[in-house]
């Protein structure tokens, strides 16, 4: 029984939303905190002559992530919703 159960974790899974936030540079400092501040995982950041983070926002803290972006970059950030989805939140080995 102990063989079966070695590797096997257990997981939490949290409904949220995919989000492709894209900023101009200097915002990248402002929006890693905030996403930190509001449990929000950043899966990729891409740069280019912006950059683009892809996030997995709670579903719960979703219009609070919309409020703070409009509040810090004004006209400097743009927010598109990818998908609805459920998602790893926290898992832990099986001992």
């Amino acid at each position: 029984m102990q063989e079966a159960v070695s590797g096997c974790r257990i997981v939490t899974m949290r409904y949220g939303i995919r989000y492709r936030i894209t900023a101009d540079y200097t915002l990248t400092g402002k929006l890693q905190y905030m996403f930190a501040k509001r449990q929000i995982t950043i899966e990729d950041t891409v740069y280019t002559d912006k950059v683009a983070f892809h996030v997995l926002v709670p579903f719960e803290a979703e219009e609070a992530m919309k409020k703070d972006i409009i509040e810090m970059a004004a006209a400097k950030a743009g927010i598109e919703k990818m998908e609805e989805t459920y998602y790893e939140d926290r898992c832990r080995e099986l001992s």
